[in-house]
């Protein structure tokens, strides 16, 4: 019995290492790099950040899809000239596309702008600003 007990530990902490050695990822989960138009959005397993024309803003977890794509996300930014923006992504996803509104809400105003992003593909260049984040 006492061996048992000193090696238990090793048991344990080599199950638990040998189990999971990667990230967790939800079920549903939106991963990948996509852009279109001044909207390019990175997605992970833990964070999805979204960079404008004019702005960056960063969400915490995972951007999850229902069994049939559709998807809310929120995502928040300080730093911008007319105060705190919130942000919100509704819409639906497929492997290849992302479709949906953004909704922009600051301090001042409310706008909601309609968005198609592509899978792999890279933004517009010299847009200057998008969905009234500015």
């Amino acid at each position: 019995m006492c061996l048992f007990r000193r090696l238990m530990p090793f048991f344990v902490s080599a199950f638990v290492v040998g189990c999971r050695s990667e990230p967790f990822v939800p079920d549903g989960a939106v991963v990948g790099t996509w852009a279109g138009g001044p909207l390019r959005l990175v997605a992970s397993a833990n964070s999805v950040r979204l960079f404008t024309g004019c702005g960056f803003f960063v969400g915490s977890g995972a951007m999850v899809a229902d069994p049939l794509g559709g998807f809310v996300y929120g995502m928040r930014s300080e730093a911008n000239i007319r105060g705190p923006v919130v942000i919100t992504l509704r819409g639906a996803v497929t492997a290849e596309r992302m479709s949906g509104e953004l909704i922009a809400v600051n301090p001042y105003s409310t706008s909601t702008s309609r968005f198609t992003l592509t899978k792999g593909a890279e933004p517009d260049a010299g847009v200057i600003c998008a969905a009234g984040a500015s």
